[in-house]
Parts: structure tokens; sequence; C-alpha cells
């Protein structure tokens, strides 16, 4: 048999062996830290590097041999070098040097009252150092060290501290500005020292505004002092109702001119009782007049008070001067002597007006006098046009409701009229007045339900009930109705209130034949279910399926094949107009058939989607599938899966037979021979069993973590110098 790892292969040429070398045919090396190689047709082997990984977390020395370490580095399950601890290396075998105990570390915490010291083993030790205090700076606490506690206290309250005036110490380690209000200041009016909540001085200032008391203020100076709300001391603010005191003259006003007292002048035309005067003439005097309006009137208008330098007088008006008319209409005016007297005198240009446009206004002789103007003259009061007798009255045509308000005598249909105008389909109401025929259609005084032709007669209109076309204004008698037409022809009808020719309802049969009823548009169609060859002949307009449809039905899986006409579902399973592999699911809808390809559940009429082929079932068991070959759309075993995790629930399980199994103790080469679970020993193992002195490949314990019997005695992975024992343990 050939050996795979000799470097060669043997063949036979022209009846002999000859050895041909094979380079990927490498010998097996003799150990982990040897490397097998090819000398031609010769097998050898080299040592690995120095630092190659072998054994269990063992390095390479670069000779062959396998050992913990070549340098300190490699030491790496040892704790990473400090300062009271470091790593060796001698004779590839790890270990450990440490500090002399008591050696101080590097980094302190200063001020904390202790020393941190190698403990000579390795680790680190604390020593107390009473030494070792920091003053925090705070001239209100003092520090100190006892057995390796640093203390702060606090010194007496009161205790001056800082550089500021009045600064001392709070007794709780704090330099503050007061621990009383009496370090703070005096009070005054408008302020008030005190020691706040956070211990620093302030005051309390009395309301912005507060005037001081009336011995702190001057009386009419215009000013005075109050609080600022700011400041404990007060301010000085101008004051415009601290005025100077009366001095006497009613004509002057007190007031302040800014901070300035002042006596002002009162207001020209101001009241006013002093030196024989009744109004202050606005430069502080008060005097008799500054207006003729403040003079006393005369008795009449002819006569006009004056008002110079101050005094009052009068001026007479020139003879003839007429006055205000106080009876208008009177034919005379009141005049002016020249003397301050009146006199009544003719005047013709004051005619009695009595508001009527038929008479003449005028005066003789200082009397009035209204004459009435002659006939026919133009007017146009109480709406006439026309002046009749002294009256003026209405032209024909103009709107009236009375004869005597019209020049014609006559009052018809609420007009002017040139006659009485009586009887049935005549009126006057035009712009002309004149008795004319009623225009056609109107009701004038017909009975209900009638109106005038035009001619002056009274006939029915369209819509009322008739025996003959005599009776009505169109002409036509039709179903008993007067119709605006002859109205003939199948589905149409004038039996209504208007006597409108109009299409018969859809749906009545009117005078169609058998199956055939009126479509509302005055012409006989079929109903739904009736045979058709054309939409035409329906009245739904849809010939579907050879009959009359209630819709057009198009789409698949649905049919008005039917007596009713209806747009029907076709049933479940059949195919219609469907593709291949589909079919109708009863809802009009087409949908894949089990073992079609599909995406999703809606796509399948089974509702399953499974696999990517439509499913007879959810197929959610493990192990199972819908898409084995020669079996797609039926849920069966999954020869895929077979040896497989697939969907297992617990580690370690794997298919067989559409069922899952446990492969713990099965033999197997590496983790993902054992489905989740791990390969250890070489076997699959319920855990990685790392424990010393066990092993997972334990005779009848194969697949379990169990103290192994041919360790006993050995180390394996137990501390030196501890061996295993019989349960397992080091010992």
């Amino acid at each position: 048999m050939e050996d795979e790892h000799d470097c060669g292969i043997t063949l036979c040429v022209q009846g002999q062996t000859e050895v041909i070398a094979v380079p990927t045919e490498t010998p097996v090396p003799s150990s982990e830290c040897m490397a097998g190689i090819c000398m031609g047709t010769m097998p050898s082997e080299v040592p690995l590097g120095a630092g190659a990984e072998c054994g269990v977390a063992g390095v390479c020395d670069g000779a062959g041999v396998c050992g913990e370490c070549n340098f300190a580095v490699d030491c790496v399950a040892l704790p990473p070098d400090d300062e009271c601890q470091a790593r060796t290396c001698l004779n590839n075998v790890c270990g450990q040097s440490f500090t002399a105990s008591g050696t101080p570390l590097a980094a302190q915490v200063d001020g904390d009252c202790r020393t941190v010291v190698c403990n000579g083993s390795g680790g680190t030790a604390i020593q107390n150092d009473d030494a070792d205090l920091i003053d925090d700076g705070n001239e209100c606490t003092s520090q100190s060290c006892e057995n390796g506690v640093a203390l702060t206290e606090n010194v007496v309250a009161d205790t001056p501290c800082g550089t500021a005036e009045q600064t001392v110490c709070n007794g709780q380690g704090a330099c503050v500005g007061c621990t009383m209000a009496t370090q703070c200041g005096e009070p005054t009016f408008c302020g008030t020292p005190v020691c706040g909540s956070d211990q620093e001085c302030g005051w309390e200032y009395t309301t912005s505004g507060t005037p001081l008391e009336d011995e702190d203020q001057v009386p009419g100076d215009c000013k005075r002092l109050q609080c600022s709300g700011t400041s404990e001391v007060p301010v000085t603010v101008t004051f415009g109702s601290d005025v100077p005191a009366d001095d006497g003259e009613q004509c002057t006003v007190e007031a302040c001119n800014g901070d300035a007292p002042v006596h002002l002048p009162a207001a020209a035309n101001s009241a006013c009782a002093q030196d024989g005067g009744l109004f202050c003439d606005g430069a502080g005097a008060c005097v008799e007049c500054l207006a003729e309006s403040q003079c006393p009137p005369w008795t009449n208008d002819c006569a006009m008070p004056t008002c110079e330098m101050n005094a009052c007088g009068f001026d007479y008006a020139p003879d003839g001067t007429a006055l205000v008319d106080d009876v208008p209409g009177d034919c005379r005016r009141r005049e002016c002597d020249g003397a301050g007297g009146i006199e009544l005198e003719p005047f013709a240009m004051d005619p009695y007006d009595d508001g009527n446009e038929c008479t003449a206004d005028t005066c003789e002789n200082g009397t009035p006098s209204n004459q009435a103007v002659a006939d026919g003259t133009a007017c146009t009061q109480n709406g006439g046009q026309v002046c009749m007798g002294g009256v003026c009255r209405r032209a024909a045509g103009s709107t009236c409701a009375t004869a005597i308000e019209c020049a014609s005598g006559f009052c018809a249909d609420g007009r002017c009229c040139e006659s009485a105008c009586t009887g049935n389909c005549v009126s006057c109401a035009n712009p002309t007045g004149t008795c004319a025929n009623v225009p056609v259609g109107e009701p004038d005084t017909c009975a209900a339900g009638s109106v005038c032709n035009a001619a002056g007669v009274c006939q029915e209109e369209n819509g009322q009930t008739c025996t003959d076309g005599d009776e009505c204004l169109s002409g036509n008698c039709v179903d008993g109705r007067c119709c605006e037409s002859a109205c003939t022809g199948d589905c149409v009808s004038c039996a209504n209130p208007t006597g409108t020719c109009a299409n018969v309802d859809a749906g009545e049969p009117d005078t169609c034949g058998a199956g055939s009823v009126c479509n509302a548009m005055g012409v006989c169609q079929e109903e739904n279910g009736q045979t058709c060859t054309d939409g035409d002949e329906c009245l739904s307009g849809n010939c579907v399926d050879g009959v009359c449809c209630e819709s057009a039905c198009t789409g698949d899986c649905v049919s008005c094949a039917n007596p009713t006409g209806t747009c029907a579902n076709v049933d479940a399973g059949e195919q219609d107009t469907c593709a291949d592999g589909s079919a109708c699911d009863g809802a009009g809808a087409c949908q894949e058939v089990n073992g079609q390809a599909c995406t999703g559940e809606d796509e399948c009429l089974s509702g399953f989607c499974v696999d990517g082929v439509c499913c007879d079932s959810t197929c959610e068991g493990a192990c199972q599938a819908c898409d084995a070959p020669g079996a797609e759309g039926t849920c069966g075993d999954d020869p895929l899966a077979e040896g497989e995790p697939d969907t297992c629930g617990g580690v370690g399980e794997v298919c067989s037979d559409g069922a899952c199994i446990e492969v713990f103790g099965v033999d197997c080469d590496g983790d993902e021979d054992c489905a989740g679970a791990s390969c250890t020993d070489g076997v699959c193992c319920s855990s990685t069993c790392t424990e010393a002195c066990h092993a997972c490949d334990v005779v009848g314990y194969e697949g379990t973590c169990s103290p192994e019997p041919l360790l006993v005695g050995s180390q394996d992975s137990c501390p030196d110098p501890q061996v295993c024992n019989l349960e397992g343990a080091c010992e």
C-alpha cells in the first residue's frame, strides 16, 4: 500500500519500479515543535521557529522542544509585571520575582496619612504615616493625622480671618462676612443692616419712594427727601405737589418749575372777583372784559356790545339794517332805525310758500297771495306729473291707488288708465296706461290652474286634468293631462303634475315586451338574467357570459352565468381564467396550488407558504420540509436535514428519519460535527470539559464530562504539587 507521507510515489517504468518525488507527501513530524519536509524523495524534519504554539498554551524553543516559555513575556498566564512583582522564564519554565517588603510605591496619595508599600509576595500593603498631611489653606480649619486617619477640625466661631474688614470664621469651617447683624453697621431711616443666611453682610432697604418724616422735610421748596430702595442714604427728588404759599392774588397760580417755587399768571378768561374785575387777563390782573361776548348784551340786535381797553361799551346798527325774519311768509321784515330801535316794513321778497307746485306764491302791498296755475302745467308732487285745478295729478301709465290720483279719472291694475279696463285677461298695467290683452301664460283673473292665451281667454296650464285639447293652452290633452307635446311612442308619458312629456322611470314595463323594461331614456331594454349577444340590448349595459349582467363582471374567478344576472365568485378550486398551477379561492382571486413556488402565505390557496412552495399545512415540525423532491407541497421528512441540527431545540441534537436525536458520545473531529455541542476528547460532549482530572470519553460515560480513572496519580492540570484522585479532584 502506498505511504502518503514518504515524499514520493513508486511507479512501474518498462518493467522496473521508479520512485518519483512528490513534495506534498510531507512526513509526519516526531513532535509538535518539528515540521516534516521532503528532501527530494527522502523524508526529513526541521524545528519550528521559536515562539510557535505547542501543547496547552506552550511555545516552541526553536530547537524542537515545547516548553512554557522562551522569554518572560511568554508567561501570559501569570499576572502582569508591576512595581511589586515581575515574571521570569528559567529553563523554559515560567516563574515570578517579588520586590522587597516595605518598598514604597512611586504613586502615592498626598495628605491621606498613609503610604502604600510592597508586601514581599507580589501584593501591596498600607502603612500609617502621621507626617503625610496637607494644609487645606483654610484659615477656619486645622489639620492632623491620627493612626493613619486624616482629621480636619473647625476653629472657634468669630475667629478673625481673611483680609477684608469684619471677616470672621463661622465655627463650621468657613470664613464669612458675619455671624450677627451688629457686625454689619448702624441702621438708618432708609435701611437696616442684616447678616444674611449666606453669612454675608447686607441691607434691608425701605421701599423705594418712601418719604422721610415731615420734620425732616422743607415745606414749599418743590423738593422731597425719600428712600431710593437701593441705599440706606436718602435722596432728594423734585416734588411738584410741594408748591409755595398763596401770594393772595386771584389771577396767579402757585406752582413748581422743576424744583424751583414760582407764582404763574392764571389762564386768560379765568373767573376772578378782585379790583372790580371779573376775568383774568393772562398776565396776572383781574379786569372787566377781554372780549365783547363778556359784556352785558343790548335788548335787541340793533345795538352791539364792545370791549375796549378791558372796558365794556355799545355800537348802534345803521338805519335800514335788515334783521333776521322772525315771521317767514308774511310779506314784511324788521329793520333797525339807526338809534338802537326796530321798525316793521313791507317786503315783496317774503311771500307765503304753501308748498304746492300748482299755485303761484306772491306778495301784494305786504299781503301774501296763492293763486292756481294753468291746468296742464308740469309738476312733480304727490307722484303726479300735471296740474289740474291747482292740484298735481298723475298722467296715464303712472302708478296709482285711487282714481282721484289720476288726471284721466281712471285707476286700473295700479296704473292711471285711459278707461275702466274691466274683464278677464285684459290689463292697464303698462307704462302707457293703455287697456290691452294680458300676455300668454299670465294668470290674471283666471281660475287656479288656468292662464291667459294672449287673446283675452283663459285656458288650462300643462299638468291640469282635461278631456280635450281645446281646453289646454298647449292644445294637447295626453294621458288625461294638458301636455307640452303630443307625447307618442314607447316609454314616454305626460301623466305628471307638470304636463311634461317625460321618459318612464327605469325598470317600468310601460309598453315593452316580456322580460324588457324602460331604461329611463325612452327605450325598452332587457332585464338582468335575460339572454343577450351585446351590451346595448341590456338595461345594465353589460352582456356577460351570454346574459344581461348587473356589472361588467371582469377579472379572474367571477361569472354572471346565472338566472339573476348577478356577478358572483367562481367556486374555490375551479381554474376559470387562472394560469396553470393556480385556481380560484372562492373569493374572486387566483391563488397558487400546493407545490407551486411562493414568497408569502397570501399567494397560496391553502394559506401556507413553507420552504418557498405552497404547502398543505404549516409544516412547523423539526426535520420536516414541504419542498422534498417528488413531494413538493406535501409536508414530510426532510432528506436534506438528515444528520443536521435543523430546528431541533436542544444542544447536540440532529435529525434522523424526520425526528431529533442526541449525538453526545458520538465520535467527532471538531465542534462542527456536534450540532452546537463541544467536540472534546474525540467525542461530542455536553460541555467543554476543562475541569482537571476529567474527560468526556470515559468508558460508559461517553459524552458526559466525568472523572477519568486513567488520570489518577497524574498532575493533569492540577497546581503543583497536587495530583488527581479517584473522585476526579486535585489533592
